[in-house]
This record gives structure tokens, sequence and C-alpha cells, in this order.
């Protein structure tokens, strides 16, 4: 099985996103909106890497909300914040 390309169990985002830093709410809302989507993209491919897809929602939360910052550190620009 290749390892980039499966549907993560709600628990391995759970998990995922912890160690990020991020709550189990944060978690759910992801997996639960790509989980409708049937895990496939905006133009009807399906994910390759659905951890690559957490990072973009957390950086998304970030941007949106500074003031919600995660325990993980922000990365913009290439530079850790």
């Amino acid at each position: 099985m290749d390892v980039e390309n499966f549907i993560p169990t709600r628990s391995q985002v759970r998990i995922y996103f912890d160690q990020k830093g991020f709550n189990e709410a944060e978690a759910n809302s992801f997996y639960d909106f790509f989980d409708l989507s049937k895990w496939v993209g905006k133009k009807g491919a399906p994910i390759k890497n659905w951890r690559t897809k957490a990072l973009e929602w957390m950086w998304k939360l970030q941007k949106n909300h500074p003031y919600q910052r995660s325990k993980a550190k922000m990365i913009i620009n290439g530079k850790y914040l």
C-alpha cells in the first residue's frame, strides 16, 4: 500500500492534528469536510496526500485567526515564526 495515497481514519486525523498542536474539533472539521467530498480534490482527482491537505487547512486557520495560534509554529515564506 502506498503510504501517501490512502484515506485516513478519523483517529489518524485527530492524532495528526494533535501532534501539530490543533484541537480535536478542528481535526473533526477537516475530516468531515474531506469525507463529504469522498477525499477528492477540487478538480475531481483523488487526494494524493491527506497530510498535505491537513497542513494547508492548519495554515489557513492560523492565517485567518492569528489570535488562535496553535502550539505549532507558523511558517511564512519558509521561515518559522
